[in-house]
């Protein structure tokens, strides 16, 4: 049993909590003594004595303790980005912290967070004072643009053990008043041979990085007809199409890109769509860029975006020999017409009723937005209209196309799977 201990020597040392008397010890039991470190060496004896059956043993065990001024365990402060944009650039910057410790055991506290020297810049959410930080661990500060130049000072206090650390960081924030986000649609001006490829890109009109930008929703609108969709290249972005609206030959069809960091840069389109120039009876269309909405309407970005005069983009046929004769006939007669096409959105199956004047073999296709033909089939059709059923459980969710491929012509069709 141990049956008494004391520290003699030094006021520094303590037995950090009192032993039980009556306990019989174990092998490899222990006490804990505490220091009191202070900026010189410090010695004290630990003074035990056990009873062994009928004999008392007495041990001394030596302290020292060592000088603190050098304790080497020292918070390592990183902030990731603590300059703050433009207007819709940077509103929220996360401070990021990390500490090393070079004594075993040691836990790092931020005790106290605050900023100075502008009332522009705030912590966007309090922080837990009980709650032991971990490495990579953050704040967040919220910054209100202005039309000036802002610095601000944030102080952060690490408790570590014994020890306290204060650090500083300098915030500073460039004037708001300028770059606003537009997107256009890029060639502003082309023209194509009919059944030529074009590429248009939807492009932002200034380089903006890291803003918080995770969605963008707008309309594209053009002449439906003249264009036989080819697919898109979505350059790292997800993109999704709605269900397109038919008003009359204008379509206009929902697009929404998303990404968990949209990347503005004005040399990158967001995404690029392909078509092919069909003849009809106009040669010439304008794609126009509508309804622009930037993370689904949030308040931060309400004011962000302005309307751009490269919203819009003019798309020309250009017509070859004997081109203008067939174009005049299919301004006034169709050889194959879809008349209508149902449901849409569709979930099992749907039903296209094609008109035709003459009996021909038609080819029904069902294609996706990459141009890669999903399922065909092939009917005869006699003079009227005919109705004919496609296949579309299978298909995952999006927007398709149904090509019919007549003797004389090619029309199409868009719907949307649920």
């Amino acid at each position: 049993k141990l049956v008494s201990a004391s520290i003699s020597g030094s006021n520094n040392f303590s037995l950090l909590a009192p032993f039980d008397q009556s306990r019989t010890i174990h092998f490899d039991d222990s006490l804990v003594v505490h220091y009191d470190p202070h900026g010189t060496n410090d010695t004290a004896k630990l003074q035990l004595r056990f009873h062994l059956g009928f004999i008392d043993v007495d041990t001394i065990i030596i302290l020292t303790g060592k000088a603190s001024v050098n304790h080497n365990s020292t918070p390592q402060i990183t902030a990731t980005a603590v300059v703050f944009g433009v207007s819709c650039d940077a509103r929220d910057t996360v401070i990021r912290f990390t500490y090393f410790d070079s004594c075993s055991g040691t836990q790092a506290k931020l005790v106290s967070a605050s900023i100075s020297g502008s009332n522009n810049f705030s912590l966007l959410a309090p922080f837990d004072q009980s709650r032991t930080i971990h490495p990579d661990d953050s704040l967040i500060i919220h910054y209100d643009p202005h039309n000036t130049s802002d610095t601000a000072q944030l102080h952060l206090r690490f408790h570590l053990g014994f020890i306290d650390v204060d650090t500083t960081i300098t915030l500073q924030a460039s004037p708001s008043s300028h770059q606003d986000i537009a997107i256009g649609v890029m060639p502003q001006q082309q023209s194509v041979k009919v059944g030529d490829s074009l590429s248009l890109a939807i492009m932002p009109l200034q380089t903006l990085s890291h803003i918080g930008l995770k969605q963008i929703d707008f309309t594209l609108e053009y002449y439906a007809d003249l264009f036989h969709f080819l697919g898109v290249s979505q350059n790292g972005n997800t993109v999704i199409f709605g269900t397109p609206i038919r008003n009359g030959r204008i379509e206009s069809l929902p697009v929404t890109i998303t990404s968990d960091d949209i990347l503005l840069d004005n040399t990158v389109p967001l995404i690029s769509l392909r078509y092919q120039a069909m003849l009809t009876d106009s040669t010439s269309t304008t794609v126009a860029i509508k309804n622009l909405r930037l993370n689904s309407n949030d308040a931060i970005f309400n004011n962000c975006h302005s309307p751009s005069s490269t919203s819009n983009a003019t798309v020309n046929v250009l017509l070859g020999c004997g081109d203008s004769l067939l174009r005049n006939y299919l301004g006034s007669h169709h050889e194959l017409q879809i008349i209508s096409l149902a449901p849409n959105p569709a979930t099992g199956v749907i039903f296209v009723n094609v008109e035709t004047p003459e009996s021909q073999t038609v080819q029904f296709e069902i294609v996706n937005t990459l141009g890669v033909v999903i399922s065909s089939k092939s009917q005869l059709l006699n003079p009227g209209t005919t109705s004919i059923t496609l296949i579309t459980q299978d298909l995952p969710s999006g927007l398709y196309f149904v090509r019919v491929r007549g003797l004389y012509e090619t029309i199409y069709a868009t719907f949307q799977r649920q």
